[in-house]
This record gives structure tokens, sequence and C-alpha cells, in this order.
């Protein structure tokens, strides 16, 4: 609300455009300093506690779906406990491996789901994503060009195109795909920095009855974190009587259990429940973003056209304030004979209140501490996380590998069963006659014997018994074997990965034509993850775009190659004069683009359509910049009248690779002018 002067009144401005203001550099707006010894527990952090821990086991069913799709995933196919009875009649849950070794069968499997998920990462691989940032308001596509290129900055410096990847591998494996964003400070590069990390969706929680696909119907949301004592004291101690209370909360982090590790990550599955495994060394931390109502006062003052919200909980004597300012234009207007009600005097203020909701952060303890808390520090006014859930039919979650694990399930068991019937009639049946025993031999001497390569069996036959016998089985069945492949086939066509897609060569006589069709169908079939993943990553790339608009001030960015020098300089004040979107498409920045442009470009410079200094910027050879400062540079000094040195023809002669022929072409062109 701005406060109007005489001078103000006189000079009647047209409306202009409100820049928003950015918050502060600590992203801490709204926090409630927790200034004492003791971080407190009240009745609201119980109650949060308390409904976060059910909205967590809500998570139980789908968490041990998606862990039975990574058991697949990984080889352990044989891993789903059953129950069965043993010998004393007694019922007992056992895995389905051990129940095939007692039956004398190998457990035998086929992983067919990873080449599945290998090629679909493969062709995300391919075509990576990248967010084009475009401005809703006039005069706004310079400052959108400048954060297209930050924002590439930002994703870089998170490793995005590793990380996105192994995001969308557990997005094909378990159906779900979970990123934290935040702004925190960077210990390497000395400076805060926009950041998301992947979560475990064993982790992470939401209400329950949260069933839209794009989340808008999300009010309560969070995860639950492990980290070091001295981590937790550097982030929520101010002072010394601070540091001493987090020691006493988490008393138990300081006691470590003697653990004995024996892989190389090693999981403990207590480390993923709620309240966490007391006693590993670390400080469980609650992160809760909660939706919560507020009254706020709406303000729209005339005088400066904007539009503010205060919250009536931190600022209780707003509305006073604006009061007194409104019955102070109203004079000044009476005094110059203007009517304060009239829109074109730029003088009213109209404000009203209202019940809105509000982001709450909170950071618990297990025990229900407050370690800190704070309304919605960013300006994209959501909760720090971004997630998806595939497909959300009726709330139910399912997976690619999950539609796949009956059919790997039947290919395993014909395996078996065809592996079992094969060694049956290889050997058959042997047929020994009880009296044809020897005295110091038994039934299992001769057995083992029988099994033995080149194996002897001595026997002492008594009157009137047989010689022992062997029954062969009938041969396998070759409509095994086709069986087999039709399941696998089946696998295949459920999957939507087909023979081109997997890189098979083509049958001769197929036409490029027919192969490329049979590509691109493939890929069709596969097309609803890859388009809900980009959705996913649009919604991140959204956040983060916001968080950099708020936080990070001017730099330069030299990185992008295709942008123009103007989108480098990142001007932080022009940028937040506008709205800013994102929209996520498919890159062409790769390496048969990259081909295809480079082909195109020498064959318009061979034919004269473009000059060689084009050319030689849009080119990613290593000689072609250096040879541009000096092509330039003997350019500069034709056109003032002087003249060529013999050195400047032999430099940009040395400059030349010899095995690059458009390097060669351009540097005829310029010869010839």
């Amino acid at each position: 609300m701005k406060r109007v002067t005489e001078t103000d009144i006189r000079v009647l401005r047209s409306r202009a455009g409100r820049t928003p203001k950015p918050k502060s550099k600590t992203g801490m707006d709204g926090m409630v300093q927790l200034t004492g010894s003791k971080f407190v527990v009240t009745k609201e952090s119980l109650d949060i506690l308390t409904y976060a821990g059910q909205c967590s086991a809500a998570f139980v069913p789908y968490c041990a779906q998606a862990d039975r799709c990574v058991e697949y995933e990984n080889g352990n196919q044989w891993g789903d406990m059953i129950e069965v009875k043993n010998k004393f009649g007694c019922v007992e849950r056992i895995t389905e491996e051990e129940w095939i070794k007692r039956q004398g069968r190998p457990a035998f499997k086929q992983n067919l789901v990873t080449p599945i998920v290998r090629r679909i990462i493969g062709e995300f691989r391919s075509s990576p994503y990248k967010s084009v940032v475009y401005s809703s308001d006039e005069g706004g596509q310079g400052a959108a060009d400048q954060m297209s290129v930050k924002v590439n900055d930002v994703l870089r410096y998170n490793d995005s195109v590793e990380r996105d990847v192994r995001a969308y591998r557990k997005f094909l494996v378990t159906g779900s795909a979970i990123y934290y964003i935040g702004y925190a400070y960077d210990q390497k590069l000395r400076q805060p920095m926009p950041f998301f990390e992947e979560l475990d969706y064993h982790r992470y929680f939401q209400n329950p009855d949260a069933s839209d696909v794009a989340g808008k119907d999300v009010r309560f949301c969070g995860d639950f974190v492990d980290i070091g004592l001295d981590v937790a004291k550097s982030i929520y101690a101010h002072n010394p009587e601070q540091e001493q209370a987090i020691e006493e909360i988490f008393a138990s982090a300081q006691l470590v259990m003697p653990t004995f590790y024996n892989a190389f990550v090693e999981e403990n599955p207590a480390s993923k429940t709620f309240l966490g495994d007391m006693g590993n060394g670390m400080c469980r931390i609650i992160r809760v973003c909660r939706q919560e109502g507020v009254w706020d006062l709406t303000v729209h003052d005339y005088a400066d056209a904007s539009y503010e919200t205060y919250s009536l909980r931190e600022f209780p004597h707003k509305e006073e304030e604006i009061l007194a300012e409104i019955a102070k234009r109203r004079k000044i207007a009476e005094s110059i004979g203007m009517d304060y009600e009239d829109p074109a005097t730029m003088l009213k203020i109209v404000y009203e209140k209202k019940y809105n909701l509000r982001w709450m952060y909170y950071h618990l303890s297990p025990w229900g501490h407050i370690l800190w808390q704070a309304e919605n520090p960013y300006q994209h006014n959501s909760h720090c996380y971004v997630t998806l859930f595939h497909p959300l039919l009726q709330g139910r979650v399912r997976s690619l590998v999950y539609d796949l694990l009956d059919q790997q399930r039947l290919v395993n068991r014909m395996i078996i069963d065809l592996v079992f019937a094969m060694g049956s009639s290889s050997q058959g049946q042997l047929i020994v006659d009880e009296d044809s025993i020897p005295d110091d031999m038994d039934i299992e001497d001769i057995a083992e014997s029988y099994e033995k390569y080149r194996g002897v069996i001595k026997l002492k036959l008594k009157d009137g018994a047989q010689v022992p016998i062997q029954l062969n089985g009938h041969q396998v069945n070759v409509g095994q074997f086709e069986m087999v492949q039709l399941m696998m086939r089946m696998m295949m066509d459920i999957s939507g990965v087909q023979g081109a897609m997997k890189g098979e060569a083509p049958t001769a006589g197929t036409p490029a034509s027919l192969y490329a069709q049979e590509v691109s169908n493939s890929e069709t079939s596969v097309r609803d993850y890859s388009e809900s993943f980009a959705w996913f990553l649009e919604q991140r790339d959204y956040k983060l775009i916001q968080i950099i608009q708020q936080f990070m001030g001017d730099s330069y960015s030299p990185a992008p190659e295709g942008a123009s020098e103007a989108a480098k300089h990142y001007n932080a004040a022009e940028v937040r004069k506008y709205k800013l979107y994102n929209q996520i498409q498919r890159s062409m920045d790769t390496g048969v683009v990259r081909l295809f442009n480079q082909q195109l470009m020498a064959n318009l410079l061979m034919g004269g359509a473009k000059p060689v200094e084009e050319y030689l910027a849009t080119q990613k050879t290593p000689f072609s910049e250096d040879l541009l400062g000096k092509l330039q540079q003997a350019q500069s000094q034709l056109q003032s009248g002087q003249g060529v040195s013999q050195q400047q023809i032999a430099g940009i002669q040395a400059a030349l690779p010899q095995s690059s022929p458009d390097a060669m072409a351009a540097a005829m062109q310029f010869a010839n002018r």
C-alpha cells in the first residue's frame, strides 16, 4: 500500500505493471524464530506427527508392491513368500525358491524384465526432454530467454541428466517418481543454489484421499530423512542452548549399535519406517507441508495498481493502518476538489477480509519437537515436492514391470519344467532288485554310483535275483520349446518393446520405411510412460524457475550453444518483472541432429548461401572458434584498407585441420573474396 502525498495526487499516473517483490535471500519469510533454549512440543505438533504417521502407514501396501517389482527387476524372481506344510504337518512360511529346491528342482530364471527396462531407458537417453521458458506478459520474451539459459545451468549443477534417467528407471519399475525441491547453501560453490533430490517412495507420504493425477488435491505431504548430529546442529541450532537441546533430543543418535555390513549399499528395513531405527547414529527429521486456513486482508490500491495480501496473524494492526490511510486520502481529495471514489483519481483503496489457504512448513523430531516452522518461503505458493504416480486409476498405482510379473513367472516355470524333463528323460530311472544289493552296500551307494560319470555298480546276485534295469521315459515334447517362445513373445507384446526398438537387424528385403515405421510403433506403445514422466519434469522445472526468479542474482552463462549473447546475461531485476512459465519438449541436441545440421551448413557454405563466419559460429569442432577469430581479424584489416600479412595467412592455415573438408572449404571461400 502506497503512502500518497499531495505531489502524487497532482501527478495522475497511468497504471504501471507491478514488479513482484523478491523475498529474503534466506527464503525464511514468515519464519517463527525459536530463540529459546528449548524446542517445544505442542498439541498441534503432536497432531501433525500423528497424522503424518497415519499417512505413512497408508503407503505400506503400495511400498510392498513396489518392492516386489524392484526384486523382479533385480533378478530375485523366486523370493515371494508362500505357506506350505512340512513333514510334521505344521504350516511354515518359506520363499518359492526354497520350496522349488525342496522338490529337487533347480530354481532357474530367465530375467526378461531388465532388458525391456534398459531398452526404454536407452530410447529416453537418445532424445532427452528440455524446458522452454516463455512469458505471458508483453515484452517478456527477452527475460524468458534469459531464464531458459539460467534454468539449464541449474539443471547441470544438479546433474539432471543422470538423475532424471535414474528417476525414470524407478518410475518404470515402481510406478512413482518423487523429487524434493528447495534452495540451500552449497558448501562447494560457497553460495546458495536451487537444488532437487530424488526421494525413496518408502519415505514419502501424503493425504491418502488424494486421487488427482496432477496432485491438485494434496493438502498434506512430507517425508522423513536421516542426517548426522552435526548436520542437525548446523541447520537448527542458533545458539549454544539450542545446540545442547538438540543433543538431548537426539541422544539415541549418539549410541551406535555395532553393525556388520555384507553389501555395497546395506539396506536397513527399519530405516524405511516412519519412526526410524534408533541407534544407527542418525537423527530422524520429519518434514511436513500442510495447508492451513488463515484470515488475510486483501488490499487493492489504485495508486500503484497493486494487489497485496497481509496475514492478520503477522500484521494484526494492518486494518487500522489501512483505515487511517483511507481517511488521509479522503481529506486530501476534498482539499483539492477531487472525488475519492472516482477510479481516475488513483486514490481509492479497496480491502476485504478473506479466509485463505496457505502452505506451512514444519520440521519435527520423532517425539514432536518443533525444530523449525515457517510459512511457505517460495513464490510458487505450494509444497516443495513434485510427485508422479501412474496411472492412479481409482487410487491404484501400476508400473510397467508390474504388468510383466505374471508373464515372467510363467517363463521361469516353463524353463524349470523343461530342464527337469530333459534331465529325467536323458538318464531315466534305475530299478534294483533288493536281492541283488551286496551286503556291504545299500541303495544310496548304488544311486551314487549310478549318477557318476563312468560309474560302476558292484552286484552280488542271489538265486533268482534280477539284474538292475533302467526305464527311460519319453523324450521331451517339442511343444514345450514352442510354449516358452510363445510366453516370451507375449511378454514383448505386453511391454510394447518390439524387435525394431530393441535394435534387431531387419530381415532381408525389409524396406527402410517399414523398419522406421516399426520403430515408431514401438515408441508409441510406451509413449504413455514417457509423456507422463515429461509432465513430471515440467512441474519440477517450473518450481525451479520460480525459485531462480525469486532468489538468484545477476550472472553470466557461457555454456549454452545456440543462445543469443543477450540471453546468456541473466538480469535478475528485469526477469522479476514478468510472469514466467515453461513447456517441456524433446531436445534436438542429439548426435544425429548435430550431424545433419553440420552437413546442411557445409552444403550451404559450398553453395555460397552462407558466409564462412556464420558457418564457423554454428560448429562445435575444436578449430572453429580459433579460426573464426583469426578470420574476423583479417577481414577487419581488409575493410580498413590494410593488407593481410603472410604470418596471419600461415596462422589461418595452421588452424585448419587437414582432415576436415568443411574447414578447407571455409578457408577457400574466404580466400576467394
